[in-house]
């Protein structure tokens, strides 16, 4: 026979958690939205099938990691709050960081402000920010434009060659840089004094941080062309050579200077994180994915890299955090879905990670802040293609990420 119940136990049986029943119907939400889909837009445009199935896929697999994984509880802690209740697609009204995101569609080149409102400045390729979002440098065909942030052309030049890849000089912005006809050119901030430096890869240039000591020292960092794996760094108004890099992770694709003197280099093989004399500070070479994409923050104090694997299954994309702490590198996965993700932007004061991902037609937010009270540490953004479509709605081209800038360039 068993024994009575005490009143004690009695009372603690009846006590139940806060909102225990919210978290039950959240729950079996939850798992009903896994098995349907991963997120239906504010809109209710459906998603083609691959689409969803993607979607379906990665909320199963997020499901599992934090379930299942010991190293799925950094991925839990991150974004778990995300899928608490029903996830829903909200619409671009705001961007969570400040400051404004330029946009590249097929329609031409977008300004996106914090407020979620959009401007097309016109039928260009390619575009980037000016030191403090005043002026937005932009290429189309064989023309280097530079724009004020509302869309007003400033000033125009043309090459015999296609022009691609411009990038404004850090600090005082005294000068721009882009690629045409296999060199990297330089000309004056107003357009002027436009001039060869030297034979360079299809690598957008990355200018330094002028150091507190010298503002008006401008230096600019590439990639030759007949030495892929490398980097070079210029004083552009001497042309001297100021360092040299070897970092031995395949040919590099990419560069980016952080506000504190840390260059990101990333390659086929790898990524490696270099000082302004070239010194490799950090290094990866992971054995079983390629790199498509990588960003370091504004303070140079994390590296966040998008890889890309391959298995039974299709290719797998993940998004993992490094941060140095002391001489010690720690890392850890922060985002993991099937198929292509194809950009990652911190925010202008690098709370935020931004991730495009394609497939399922989404813009996904991470919030990096360690606060453990946090509503939100993830929100998702739909129906991003039609967001840069005006008029059409069929065979939408996913749009890609360009730079996202201060605060000023909101205004």
């Amino acid at each position: 026979m068993s024994r009575p119940e005490s009143e004690i136990e009695r009372k603690l049986r009846a006590i139940r958690a806060p909102d225990e029943s919210g978290a039950e119907e959240r729950a079996g939400a939850l798992v009903r939205r896994a098995a349907a889909g991963l997120h239906e837009p504010a809109s209710r445009r459906r998603l083609p099938a691959p689409r969803r199935t993607l979607a379906a896929l990665a909320s199963v697999a997020v499901l599992a990691a934090l379930s299942l994984s010991p190293a799925g509880a950094a991925v839990g802690e991150l974004i778990g709050d995300a899928f608490d209740g029903e996830p829903e697609y909200e619409a671009l009204t705001a961007l969570p960081g400040s400051g404004t995101l330029l946009v590249h569609a097929d329609s031409g080149l977008w300004a996106v402000r914090s407020d979620g409102s959009r401007r097309r400045l016109g039928d260009y390729t390619d575009g980037a920010w000016s030191p403090h979002g005043l002026y937005v440098l932009a290429t189309a065909a064989n023309r280097l434009t530079a724009l004020t942030a509302a869309g007003d052309i400033h000033w125009t030049l043309s090459r015999p060659d296609e022009v691609t890849m411009p990038a404004w000089s850090r600090g005082l912005g005294y000068r721009v840089a882009y690629l045409s006809g296999g060199q990297i050119r330089i000309a004056a901030g107003d357009g002027s004094d436009d001039h060869r430096l030297a034979a360079a890869a299809a690598v957008r240039p990355a200018w330094r941080q002028p150091p507190p000591r010298d503002p008006g020292r401008e230096e600019v960092s590439f990639v030759p062309r007949r030495a892929r794996g490398s980097v070079r760094s210029v004083d552009v108004a001497s042309s001297k050579l100021t360092a040299i890099a070897e970092p031995r992770i395949g040919p590099i694709h990419s560069l980016a200077w952080s506000d504190r003197d840390r260059l990101l280099a990333i390659g086929s093989r790898g990524w490696a994180l270099l000082d302004h004399a070239g010194r490799i500070l950090d290094r990866i070479r992971p054995a079983a994915s390629s790199i498509v994409d990588g960003a370091i923050s504004p303070n140079g104090g994390r590296v966040a890299i998008l890889a890309q694997g391959y298995g039974a299954s299709g290719a797998r994309s993940e998004l993992t955090l490094y941060r140095t702490v002391g001489k010690q590198l720690h890392s850890r996965t922060v985002f993991s879905a099937p198929g292509v993700l194809s950009g990652v932007r911190f925010s202008p004061r690098g709370e935020w990670l931004l991730l495009s991902w394609p497939e399922t037609d989404q813009w996904v937010f991470i919030n990096l802040a360690t606060h453990r009270k946090l509503i939100r540490r993830a929100r998702s953004i739909g129906d991003i293609a039609a967001q840069f479509a005006p008029g059409k709605s069929d065979a939408l081209e996913a749009p890609t990420l360009g730079g996202w800038c201060c605060q000023a360039s909101g205004r």
